[in-house]
């Protein structure tokens, strides 16, 4: 459940995920530094993972989840108590050159700018690791998830380009995942691992096109069970 200490906790992930339809519960994930009970990093293939980095952080934050992610490693994030797909993940998100930050020791190297394969190529799947019922959801890029949040009227693949532009400039970027639409309607199963990394499962062929490590940093990682 969410942190009941201190008033950023408790009032961000509703400022974030505010809903139109009823919702029982908003439960932390990741926020300012501490994941939260229960929670624990099974990421893989990282150059550099810091959850209490200060290089970057937001207003009212003193640290944030930054990780520099080499190509097939990803970020991922379990869960002790298993949760079903019906409700919205919400999180925030920005680039970072990974550079300057004094709890790193020797920083890794900036990421460049040239690289094919950037930020909105990163996907998001969810994942259940029980030995009865080992499930992968269907993935999503980032860039496909702004695309469903552009606002009306607009044209979705120009304000996801341009969002995402902002982001690697290092702009804090809100993002709302509605999980549900990552497995069939007909699917009950639980999951207990959300996952982001380049090339999880929309790489053509047997290498991912990236260029070199994708460095972003996260912060406000919130979950919303629906009524």
């Amino acid at each position: 459940m969410a942190r009941s200490s201190g008033t950023l906790a408790a009032r961000t992930p509703r400022q974030l995920l505010a809903q139109t339809v009823p919702y029982t519960s908003v439960a932390t994930v990741y926020n300012d530094g501490l994941m939260e009970t229960g929670w624990h990093s099974w990421s893989w293939g990282m150059d550099y993972y810091n959850q209490k980095s200060t290089a970057v952080h937001m207003d009212g934050s003193r640290s944030s989840l930054c990780m520099q992610v080499q190509p097939f490693g990803a970020l991922s994030l379990r869960s002790g108590m298993p949760f079903t797909l019906d409700g919205t993940l919400g999180f925030y998100m920005r680039g970072s050159n990974m550079t300057a930050d004094p709890t790193a020791g020797s920083p890794p190297s900036s990421q460049g700018s040239q690289q094919p394969y950037g930020l909105g190529d990163l996907e998001v799947q969810f994942e259940s690791s029980s030995p009865s019922m080992y499930t992968i959801s269907q993935s999503f890029t980032l860039r496909e998830l702004l695309a469903n949040q552009a606002p009306s009227g607009a044209d979705k693949a120009t304000w996801a380009n341009d969002t995402l532009a902002a982001m690697q400039a290092g702009q804090w970027t809100a993002f709302k995942v509605f999980m549900r639409s990552f497995v069939p309607p007909t699917l009950n199963a639980k999951f207990d691992r959300i996952t982001l990394g380049p090339c999880l499962q929309k790489q053509t062929g047997s290498s991912c096109p990236v260029a070199g490590d994708l460095a972003f940093c996260m912060d406000k990682v919130v979950m919303v069970t629906l009524t």
